[in-house]
């Protein structure tokens, strides 16, 4: 990643960072394989970049946002493969203590559990999803789901449970984590105007 960002002309390696800390992700555009399939993905260099990529794009493909089942299934399967590839390519390069348990499965479980709550404001910082918003009506799902409360940012959060560290480090505020690691927000689920 640091090699394309260091060949890109100044003007447009910095429209890309302030993007990036905007959580202005750039969805590319699909491409066409040589076998008629399009690819949705492919440009993802780490896992990282490829949860961006996968949540920019089921805001337009799920069928709740007006895309089709067939093209929500593609993008799943597509998601899951390219997961697999990006996960051998980090866990040959890290250490034992950095390498990677994760599945694509686990991620696509909890944006799909968090999608049928309403009023939650989901946002994706690195690997980890912070949840704010109607919370408070939404618990239960959190807590089935995994999620813990941080008390010092008054959100929920989910992570791989490998990401814990385990040691106690300085508490970090949002904004930090947000330049560190970025950010892209998400909205849960409008509520139903028939219920209200």
């Amino acid at each position: 990643m640091k090699k394309a960002l260091l060949s890109m002309p100044g003007k447009q390696l910095h429209k890309r960072a302030a993007n990036n800390r905007a959580g202005n992700i750039i969805t590319p555009a699909p491409k066409i394989n040589k076998g008629g399939l399009t690819m949705y993905l492919d440009n993802a260099k780490t896992i990282e970049e490829l949860k961006r990529l996968y949540r920019s794009w089921t805001k337009k493909l799920h069928p709740d946002c007006g895309g089709t089942d067939a093209e929500m299934k593609a993008l799943n399967l597509e998601y899951e493969r390219f997961f697999e590839i990006l996960k051998n390519k980090h866990n040959a390069t890290a250490d034992e203590a950095h390498q990677t348990t994760e599945t694509a499965a686990e991620f696509i479980e909890i944006l799909e559990a968090l999608r049928n709550c309403h009023g939650l404001i989901i946002e994706l910082c690195g690997s980890w999803l912070w949840i704010s918003g109607n919370t408070f009506e939404n618990r239960d799902t959190l807590k089935a789901a995994s999620c813990r409360w941080s008390k010092g940012k008054a959100k929920w959060y989910w992570r791989h449970e490998e990401d814990r560290t385990g040691r106690k480090h300085k508490s970090m505020t949002m904004d930090w984590i947000r330049t560190r690691y970025g950010s892209e927000t998400i909205t849960g689920a409008a509520p139903d105007p028939l219920l209200t």
